[in-house]
């Protein structure tokens, strides 16, 4: 009976826990990797290191959210040497946001990647994000006297008026974009200061590699159309006047067909702000917005494949299923830039709750 209700033999504290939730990854000197930890020791130690960057929240000493870094050749080497220099056990089962920096992006991430899903505390669902410049950096900056990491997660849910343009990206994503060949995807490109955190635009990876980097704008919002993530708000010179519409793509179709991709874009929209003449009917404003948008889709698709060299459709993974063997043939690239596009809008104009 004792040895039954003795309780756990192996349990831990809470209080000796450092709770992760922001996790930044960086290229440093000579190859190794620096691993910046955001977290809460609620201790209130900071152990054997020195915090870089505190982020007082005006709270108690006991939950003020510190920063950390630690380098070493691997992702594991790196939280080892960090383990000695925190007062409790590294708990990373509460991280929310993992930050890439700037030049491991440009490196590419394959290799971290790997030994971060083999992690047993991170959680998959964590946002990725990508910063300009050091994640380390990003982390140590205090927007407001708060936590860069949950005032860059605030972004998530927009501004005031629902406008951000933001796709957002998933650890196991980008997990999938880095280990899938020529497959492109993005995620959302980030900044702070000392007053703010905020989304500049989005990086398009390839293999898990930066390949360029859109700022925020109308052809970040076409981008984000490919890949439905929520509201954002556009403006379109129309027949008889310019309008600004609040569109939610919902749904983005791409065929192959020879050499011609057949684009179908699918969402709806609300228009916020029409400057002209007199205000159309709904269903005229539906018939130009299609239009418009139709008009622009065509030109940033053939813009990005051949200009940029950018498969945002990821037509390569189409072409390697209809190809013999699975292979992707040879003359993919030359393909690419002679693809013609077909592109057709169904946006249903669903309110005119406009602002006035």
């Amino acid at each position: 009976m004792p040895l039954l209700l003795s309780g756990c033999v192996d349990m831990m504290d809470a209080n000796r826990d450092v709770l992760v939730y922001g996790l930044g990854l960086d290229a440093g000197a000579g190859g190794e990797l620096v691993v910046t930890l955001h977290f809460l020791s609620p201790s209130g130690a900071a152990g054997g290191g020195t915090p870089v960057g505190s982020m007082g929240t005006g709270g108690s000493p006991s939950v003020t959210p510190l920063t950390l870094s630690g380098s070493g050749q691997t992702f594991t080497q790196a939280v080892e040497r960090l383990r000695f220099r925190v007062p409790g056990r590294i708990y990373m089962g509460d991280v929310r946001a993992i930050f890439f920096g700037e030049g491991l992006t440009r490196q590419g991430l394959k290799d971290v990647m790997d030994a971060l899903l083999r992690e047993p505390f991170t959680i998959n669902s964590a946002y990725v994000l990508f910063t300009r410049g050091d994640a380390s950096r990003f982390l140590a900056t205090g927007p407001n006297g708060t936590s860069a990491v949950l005032a860059a997660l605030s972004i998530f849910d927009g501004d005031s008026a629902g406008t951000v343009l933001l796709h957002p990206m998933t650890l196991w994503q980008l997990f999938n974009a880095v280990w899938t060949d020529y497959w492109v995807d993005w995620g959302p490109w980030v900044t702070a200061s000392p007053q703010e955190a905020q989304v500049i635009g989005h990086v398009i990876l390839r293999d898990g590699r930066w390949q360029a980097a859109l700022p925020i704008g109308e052809e970040a919002t076409l981008l984000r159309s490919i890949r439905p993530g929520g509201p954002a708000q556009m403006t379109l010179p129309l027949a008889q006047g310019l309008a600004s519409f609040r569109f939610t793509p919902l749904t983005t179709k791409a065929r192959l067909k020879g050499s011609r991709v057949e684009v179908t874009v699918e969402g709806r929209a609300s228009l916020v702000e029409w400057k002209g003449g007199p205000e159309p009917p709904v269903s005229e404003l539906q018939r130009l917005l299609n239009e418009a948008v139709k008009e622009r889709m065509d030109a940033f698709l053939r813009r990005m494949y051949r200009d940029e060299r950018i498969d945002v459709l990821n037509v390569a993974e189409k072409m390697r299923i209809q190809s013999p063997g699975g292979r992707l043939p040879a003359d993919f690239l030359q393909r690419l830039e002679d693809l013609s596009f077909r592109v057709t809008t169904r946006i249903t104009i669903s309110d005119t709750a406009r602002s006035r």
